[in-house]
C-alpha cells in the first residue's frame, strides 16, 4: 500500500508572544495567565501529547506530536498544521479535522480566553475543504 500525508490546518491571528503562551501551556499544562489549572490539565490530557518542541526555523514554531501520530506545526504567525502519514486519506482527512475542532481549537481558545477573541475561522476553512474537493 501506497503512505501519503494527509495536512489540515488554518490561521488565527497572534504573534510570537502567543507562541509562547501556547508553547507553555503544552509542554508543561502551565500559564502564567488567571486561568483554571483544572481546566489546562482537561485540556492537555485530552490533546494526547506524546511530545513537544519549540523550534526555529524561516518562522519559529512549536511541534507537537501526539500518541495518535498527528503531528502539529503552530508557527509565530499564527498558522497551523496537522500532518498524518496514512494509507487511508479519507480517515486521516476526518482525524485530522475533529483533532483540530474537537480538541486542539477548544484548548487554544480557553488559553486566549482572557484576551482579543479568535476569529471565526471555521467558515473559512469550510469554503476551502469545499474548494479542494470540486
Amino acid at each position: 500500500m501506497n503512505k501519503y500525508i494527509v495536512t489540515y490546518g488554518g490561521r488565527y491571528q497572534r504573534t510570537t508572544i502567543h507562541l509562547t503562551e501556547v508553547f507553555d501551556f503544552l509542554s508543561s499544562g502551565k500559564s502564567y495567565l488567571n486561568l483554571s489549572g483544572e481546566k489546562l490539565a482537561t485540556y492537555r490530557k485530552e490533546l494526547s501529547i506524546k511530545r513537544v518542541e519549540r523550534k526555529l526555523g524561516y518562522l519559529e514554531y512549536v511541534e507537537m506530536e501526539t500518541h495518535n501520530g498527528i503531528i502539529v506545526k503552530y508557527f509565530e504567525d499564527g498558522l497551523y498544521t496537522f500532518e498524518k502519514i496514512t494509507e487511508d486519506v479519507g480517515k486521516a482527512r476526518e482525524e485530522l479535522i475533529n483533532y483540530c475542532k474537537d480538541k486542539f481549537e477548544p484548548a487554544i481558545k480557553y488559553i486566549f480566553s482572557l484576551g482579543a477573541p479568535i476569529p471565526k475561522v471555521w467558515q473559512i476553512l469550510k469554503l476551502c475543504i469545499q474548494l479542494l474537493y470540486v
